[in-house]
């Protein structure tokens, strides 16, 4: 069993008046944590549409936000807790993530290929839930296996750079896993899961089943 780290689960509200482009969350959501504007990052959240022009905020975070001096959200919940993983466990998950491969195009330069076809979004997922563990000196050894896994939305967001919009994927999975390693899927519980982390992505959502 993995133990020993203290988390803070956070659920908020926040008008869609107020997000003025898509990193406006990140940006607002580190005014939840004052003194540490030079730090690196470390909290995770997605953010939902909800009828009557809201947006539902689920953020994990490994320090306790500073959430009274403040008018961007609307705080419902902050709850405290050290996420413990036990081997052989199932967990449903639901995770929303941007699938992305870096390669080498004939220039030798890193390019970044986003993936828009359904089978190929299910196959980059499986990939990296069943990474093989850090420690493992065989490919097949798992950090956990998917028991089960559906896509529940697939879109398309985008972002402005200095010279052009950026589109890039979107995808909502669901599903059950189950546990193999639990030290090395803590680590990438509190990683997340791919990129466009600042857009809200990456962030494993998991209820223990049994």
């Amino acid at each position: 069993m993995s133990t020993g780290t203290t988390m803070f689960m956070t659920v908020m509200k926040k008008s869609c008046a107020t997000v003025l482009s898509p990193d406006s969350f990140h940006r607002d959501i580190w005014k939840l944590f004052p003194g540490r504007k030079e730090a690196k990052r470390d909290f995770l959240f997605r953010a939902d549409k909800l009828p009557g022009g809201l947006y539902n905020i689920t953020m994990q975070s490994r320090h306790r936000p500073q959430t009274e001096k403040q008018d961007e959200f609307y705080v419902e919940v902050v709850k405290e807790y050290s996420p413990e993983f036990v081997k052989g466990g199932l967990y449903q998950f639901d995770i929303r993530v941007s699938p992305q491969l870096s390669k080498r195009n004939s220039e030798g330069k890193r390019v970044l290929q986003r993936i828009y076809k359904s089978e190929q979004q299910i196959d980059w997922l499986k990939k990296h839930l069943e990474r093989p563990t850090i420690n493992s000196s065989y490919a097949s050894e798992p950090v956990c296996k998917i028991v089960q896994m559906d896509v529940i939305q697939n879109t398309e967001a985008s972002f402005k750079s200095r010279k052009n919009e950026i589109a890039y994927p979107v995808v909502d999975f669901t599903g059950i896993l189950q546990v193999l390693e639990p030290d090395d899927f803590k680590k990438m519980y509190l990683n997340g899961i791919g990129r466009q982390k600042v857009y809200g992505c990456g962030m494993l959502l998991l209820a223990r089943l049994g």
